[in-house]
């Protein structure tokens, strides 16, 4: 049965209209329940009477924004939830997220909560991004999440961020990525292994020097897994030797951006025939080094989606300063 949303006025909870109360099984009182298309005015009225005790998380409002603004929100099973005052408290970072994509979004209402049903509702468990692809069909979801959102971010430029991505954007990227499952395979026989590398580093990698040469790129992978018949200052034995000194280390495992530096610098050097003494990437004398671009067979950086950020990041920041000179 197809339900058409629609916009229901709000009116008191069914005690005050003097109506019989439903109950359920156990007795307890039953909410009122509706299908509502909720505006950014609505959202921002709702949001008024905020009761809520959960500290707003902007992070969350984005990525709700962003679903909102793209057209990708659908009705799922969490609610809008007003209690027998009348007052927000379930869905706060929906209705702001309404407000900060100024678009319309379509959702379950429910008015008339009891305190006991609102607590029941918290202790709920959220569904994780491994869940949801564990549910679409996918294996080694944990994996495999880890590295579509290392890989995501890597495309716009945030490689060394943490920026969340939501269902949506998970789904698409997979859609248009379908390569990421294999590399995400590839990536488990190096972590934990022997090497203990991080799936959310060397999975976006293995996914795009296969793009650049897929030979090559499977000839790495051995040699690392292995390190068979590696000469001196090989970069994939110094790599190779860089993990399993890390991995003994009493300081711990290196972040998942120091170590995708090394990643990059490695085959580029590699695919270039360079042999190297030693890998390093950080803060050296002159500041922080920038994150390395990585290189096709040419020697010159491939065109990535991040290839492409970072240019558009340095033209808007020269825009910028040209600007402030004509100001």
């Amino acid at each position: 049965m197809t339900v058409t949303p629609t916009r229901v006025e709000y009116r008191e909870p069914l005690p005050h209209r003097g109506e019989a109360v439903p109950r359920d099984v156990n007795g307890n009182a039953l909410p009122e329940v509706t299908i509502e298309t909720i505006t950014p005015a609505e959202a921002a009225e709702y949001l008024a009477r905020n009761d809520n005790i959960r500290k707003l998380r902007p992070s969350v409002v984005d990525r709700y924004a962003s679903d909102m603004a793209d057209a990708h929100w659908h009705v799922g099973t969490s609610v809008i939830g007003f209690d027998e005052n009348g007052n927000l408290r379930c869905g706060q970072h929906r209705l702001t997220a309404c407000v900060e994509a100024d678009a319309p979004f379509t959702t379950i209402v429910s008015r008339g909560l009891t305190q006991e049903a609102i607590d029941n509702d918290d202790q709920g468990l959220k569904r994780s991004t491994a869940d949801v692809l564990r549910a679409k069909g996918e294996i080694a979801t944990q994996a495999l999440a880890a590295v579509i959102a290392s890989s995501w971010r890597w495309d716009i430029g945030q490689v060394l961020g943490t920026t969340p991505m939501t269902q949506s954007q998970t789904a698409e990227y997979l859609a248009e990525n379908p390569g990421i499952r294999d590399a995400t395979s590839a990536s488990q026989n190096l972590s934990p292994g022997p090497l203990g590398a991080r799936i959310s580093a060397v999975g976006p990698f293995i996914y795009r020097i296969r793009q650049i040469d897929p030979d090559r790129a499977e000839q790495f992978i051995r040699s690392l897994h292995t390190g068979a018949d590696l000469p001196e200052n090989d970069p994939v034995l110094r790599l190779r030797q860089y993990y399993l000194a890390k991995r003994s280390s009493q300081y711990g495992r290196p972040s998942r951006t120091h170590e995708l530096a090394l990643l990059v610098k490695a085959w580029n050097a590699s695919i270039a025939g360079r042999p190297v003494k030693a890998l390093r990437w950080g803060r050296g004398t002159s500041g922080q080094e920038e994150f390395p671009l990585l290189n096709g067979p040419n020697g010159r950086p491939w065109p990535f989606p991040e290839v492409r950020a970072a240019l558009t990041r340095k033209l808007a920041e020269a825009r910028d300063l040209a600007e402030q000179e004509d100001e």
